[in-house]
C-alpha cells in the first residue's frame, strides 16, 4: 500500500512538472514572438503567416496565432478607442441608461447625463456635484439661460470630443462658446475656433468684442489670425460695426496683395454701411492700410476709382 501511494505521488509530481514546463515553454514562445513582432514593427517588415496559414489569396483560415497579432494590437489608435467609449456612453445617455443627472429646460424635454462623464470634462460640474448644493443632492439641474438645442450639442461634444449629430442643424455658436466658458470645457472652444472661416468671422468678432476684454480674448485673437489668412473672402459686411472691421484689420498682412485686399474690404464695407469717404469710420479703417505698399497699377485700377482716397494723396504715391 505504501509503494502504491508513493507511486501515485510520483505520478502527480511528474504531471505538475510537465504542466509547469509546458507553461514555461509557452511563455517563452510568446515572449520571443512579441520581440520578433516588435522588431518587424520597428523595421517595417511584414509579419510571417501563422502556422498552417498560407500566403496565397485562397489560403485556408488557420487557428488564432497570438504572436502575429502583437504588432497589430500595438497599432490600435487610442483616440479611436476613446471616441468609441464616448459614443457608447452618449448612446446610453440618450436612451436613459444608468444616468444620474437630469437637465430640465423651459423650451423642451429634459436631457439625461452621467455625473462621472460631466465631472471628468468639467471642473465646474465636479465642484457642483462634490458640494452640498441642491443639484448634487437631487441630480436635477435647471437650465434657463441657454436653449435646449445648444445645451444638447454642448453635452454631445462633452461625450464625443467632437461635433455630433446635433451640430448638423443650425446651432448658435455664441451659445456654445458661452456654455464652454461657463462650465470650463476648453475642447468645445477649440472646436469652434477650428470652424472659423470667412463666412462667420465678422459675427464671431462682433460677439468677441461685445462679451470679453479685447486684451485677453482668445476668440478675438483667432478671428484676427483667420482674417489675415483670408481677408479677401470676407464678403458678409451688412450691419457690421466699424469696430469689428478694425479688429479684423489689426492682424499681420499676408501676401503681396495683402494691403490691396484690405483696401477692397474697406471699400466693400463703406458701400454696405453707406459711410461716406470723409467719415471718421472710413478714415480710421484706411489708417490701418499702408497705401504705399500697393502697386501703382492697382492704385489706378482700384484705389483711385473708389473715391475713398483724395487725389492729392494718390499723386503722392506715384513712383518716381
Amino acid at each position: 500500500e505504501g509503494r502504491r501511494k508513493r507511486h501515485r505521488d510520483d505520478l502527480r509530481r511528474d504531471e505538475w512538472r510537465g504542466i509547469y514546463r509546458c507553461l514555461r515553454h509557452r511563455e517563452g514562445g510568446e515572449r520571443r514572438a512579441e520581440k520578433e513582432a516588435q522588431g518587424r514593427e520597428d523595421s517595417g517588415a511584414a509579419a510571417p503567416p501563422c502556422p498552417g496559414q498560407g500566403t496565397g489569396p485562397l489560403s485556408p483560415p488557420s487557428t488564432f496565432c497570438a504572436g502575429a497579432q502583437v504588432g497589430a494590437w500595438r497599432k490600435v489608435d487610442k483616440n479611436q478607442n476613446a471616441t468609441a467609449i464616448g459614443k457608447a456612453l452618449w448612446d446610453q445617455a440618450v436612451e436613459g441608461l444608468f444616468t444620474d443627472v437630469v437637465f430640465s429646460f423651459s423650451d423642451g424635454p429634459r436631457i439625461l447625463a452621467h455625473r462621472n462623464v460631466l465631472c471628468a470634462k468639467s471642473a465646474i460640474f465636479q465642484s457642483m456635484f462634490a458640494s452640498n448644493m441642491i443639484e448634487a443632492k437631487t441630480g436635477v439641474i435647471s437650465i434657463s439661460d441657454f436653449s435646449r438645442h445648444a445645451f444638447y450639442c454642448f453635452l454631445e461634444h462633452i461625450y464625443l470630443d467632437a461635433p455630433g449629430a446635433g451640430w448638423t442643424g443650425r446651432v448658435d455658436a455664441r451659445e456654445l462658446w458661452s456654455l464652454a466658458d461657463k462650465y470650463d470645457v476648453p475642447s468645445v472652444k477649440d472646436c469652434l475656433l477650428s470652424g472659423l472661416d470667412e463666412s462667420n468671422l465678422a459675427a464671431a468678432a462682433a460677439y468677441a468684442l461685445s462679451h470679453w476684454d479685447p486684451n485677453d480674448n482668445p476668440l478675438a485673437e483667432a478671428c484676427v489670425a483667420a482674417a489675415a489668412r483670408n481677408i479677401r473672402g470676407i464678403t458678409e459686411l451688412e450691419g457690421v460695426p466699424s469696430e469689428v472691421l478694425a479688429l479684423l484689420l489689426s492682424g499681420e498682412v499676408e501676401g503681396k496683395r495683402g494691403h490691396l485686399d484690405r483696401f477692397v474690404l474697406v471699400q466693400r464695407w463703406s458701400t454696405a454701411a453707406g459711410a461716406p469717404a470723409a467719415s471718421a469710420d472710413v478714415q480710421r479703417l484706411l489708417s490701418r492700410i499702408r497705401l504705399a505698399a500697393i502697386a501703382w497699377d492697382d492704385i489706378e485700377a482700384f484705389v483711385r476709382p473708389s473715391g475713398l482716397v483724395p487725389e492729392q494723396q494718390i499723386l503722392a504715391l506715384r513712383p518716381g
